[in-house]
């Protein structure tokens, strides 16, 4: 049910090396390629921001390890995102701080070559665009180089992608699942300013602390259930670091209110969880 380019994904060509005997070697060495690939695109961008080396290093092999999760969670498809987005972040920063004109589009075509889905990508640049409005001095002069530089940088590099993805871009607009009263799109629209029923909300903030808490998973058996694991206590981390943003500079307090207002839409509003995800996925786990 993905969306694929007519060029194949660059992760899965490994595959086609190694033959049909040896698929399932194949798909382990694309896994510990893209969880590597996803550590140092990080690192680079962390890099580029100012970050001491040894920050950079700690924050890359946890964002790997994220990768790991995903995998385990049985998200292998999401795992090209994790290299292609951070790489996306490159490109902006970049440009916005070393007026690199070709990085952007460059990455961006790539990203789309890669099987990243672009709508998605696009609101990713958006989401990235109001946080560094938030964060900045000076808002009005950052949202007009990110209108002025970053989004026709990134449309250039789409254009380049076209070849690539128009067809399947045309195709999807045509597919009921989009289009009609009866596509998933026009229903999630239904639910843009929903709120979400008592027990949704109850599971939802039961699974900060815990995914069993309510006893909604199995009771942790089963090998799928066992997989998701490194996902277990996942929430307790923005509940223990989130406020200790506070006592720090007004920025980070500006951090803290976007962070918590974002987080708190995401669970309250059904629309908003489903524009998070790009509306590739109806998922809040």
């Amino acid at each position: 049910g993905n969306a694929n380019s007519g060029i194949p994904n660059p992760f899965w060509l490994v595959g086609s090396a190694w033959g049909p005997d040896g698929v399932l070697r194949s798909l382990i060495w694309a896994y510990l390629s893209r969880l590597i690939l996803a550590g140092l695109a990080f690192y680079w961008l962390l890099h580029l921001i100012g970050y001491r080396r040894t920050t950079c290093i700690v924050m890359a092999l946890s964002y790997s390890y994220c990768g790991y999760a995903t995998v385990d969670g049985q998200w292998d498809s999401m795992l090209s995102g994790l290299v292609l987005y951070p790489l996306v972040l490159v490109g902006t920063e970049l440009y916005l701080r070393r007026g690199n004109i070709w990085a952007l589009p460059l990455l961006v075509a790539l990203a789309a070559y890669g099987g990243a889905f672009m709508f998605a990508v696009g609101l990713f640049l958006v989401y990235a665009c109001i946080w560094r409005c938030v964060l900045a001095d000076s808002p009005l002069n950052e949202a007009k180089r990110w209108l002025l530089g970053i989004f026709p940088l990134s449309a250039l590099g789409l254009a380049l992608a076209a070849p690539a993805v128009l067809h399947t871009v045309i195709q999807i607009l045509d597919s009921p699942r989009v289009t009609g009263e009866q596509s998933m799109s026009t229903g999630l629209m239904r639910l843009a300013f929903a709120v979400n029923e008592p027990d949704v909300l109850q599971a939802e903030l039961a699974a900060f602390f815990h995914k069993d808490l309510l006893g909604i998973g199995n009771d942790y058996r089963g090998w799928l259930n066992y997989l998701e694991g490194p996902m277990f206590y996942v929430g307790m981390l923005p509940l223990i670091l989130l406020p200790q943003l506070w006592t720090g500079t007004d920025r980070d307090r500006r951090m803290l209110m976007l962070a918590t207002t974002v987080l708190t839409c995401f669970i309250v509003f059904p629309g908003f969880r489903m524009l998070t995800f790009g509306f590739m996925i109806p998922y809040f786990r």
